[in-house]
C-alpha cells in the first residue's frame, strides 16, 4: 500500500497492516482482537504466522504482528520459524520483507501519519531500483518471481547485488501454484 501510494498517490487493493501494541502487555491479547474482528466480518481467512486476511469489497486487508523470521537454511516459502516481538526495531522487523520497496510503511499514532523507511525503499522508488531487503531473500524462491514481476510491472532495474542473489537462488521450491499466482498479479496474459 505504501509503495503504491508513494508511486501513484492512490490506495492499492492489497493492504497489509502490522499491529504494534502501545502497551507491551497488550501483545498477548492479539487473539482477542482478532476474534472481535472475525465477529464483525463475514469474509476472513486465518493465514499462517498469525496473519488475518479480511475481504472488504474490492480490498484485501492483512493484519499481522511484528516478527522475526529465522530461516532453517533450506529453500522454500515457509521454511522459517517466526518469533513475535511487540517492540521490535523497525529495521530488524523489515529485514524479513522481500524488497526494500515493500519495506516502507505509514505509521499512525493518534492522528499523525509518519513514513517509516529504515531500508531506503523510498530512495529505491525514486531511483527505480529493485533491491532485496536482506540476505534472507535468498531462501524464498517465490521472491525470484516477485522480483521479476515488480521489475517488469514498474519498469525498474534490478540492483546488481539482488541480481547476484537471483542467479544463485535455489528454485526447487517453486510450484505451479506460485507461478500462477505471480502471473495473475503481474496482470499479463
Amino acid at each position: 500500500t505504501t509503495r503504491d501510494f508513494i508511486l501513484t498517490s492512490k490506495i492499492s487493493n492489497d493492504i497489509d497492516c502490522e499491529i504494534r501494541p502501545i502497551v507491551l502487555e497488550d501483545f498477548n491479547k492479539w487473539s482477542i482482537l482478532f476474534d472481535k474482528i472475525k465477529q464483525n466480518f463475514n469474509s476472513f481467512e486465518d493465514l499462517p504466522f498469525n496473519i488475518l486476511r479480511i475481504k472488504l469489497g474490492e480490498f484485501s486487508v492483512e493484519i499481522s504482528l511484528p516478527r522475526l523470521e529465522e530461516y532453517d537454511g533450506t529453500s522454500g516459502h515457509s521454511n522459517f520459524e517466526a518469533e513475535f516481538i511487540p517492540d521490535i526495531d523497525y529495521k530488524k522487523g523489515f529485514d524479513r520483507r522481500d524488497l526494500t520497496i515493500n519495506s516502507i510503511m505509514f505509521e499512525l499514532r493518534g492522528k499523525e501519519w509518519t513514513v517509516i523507511d529504515p531500508l531506503g525503499g523510498v530512495k529505491d522508488l525514486k531511483d527505480k531500483t529493485i533491491r532485496s531487503s536482506s540476505s534472507s531473500f535468498f531462501f524464498d524462491p517465490v521472491r525470484f518471481l516477485r522480483t521479476i514481476r515488480f521489475a517488469l510491472n514498474l519498469k525498474f532495474e534490478i540492483h546488481p547485488s539482488t541480481l547476484t542473489l537471483l542467479e544463485n537462488m535455489n528454485l526447487d521450491g517453486l510450484t505451479s501454484h506460485y507461478l500462477k499466482t505471480e502471473l495473475v498479479k503481474s496482470k499479463r496474459p
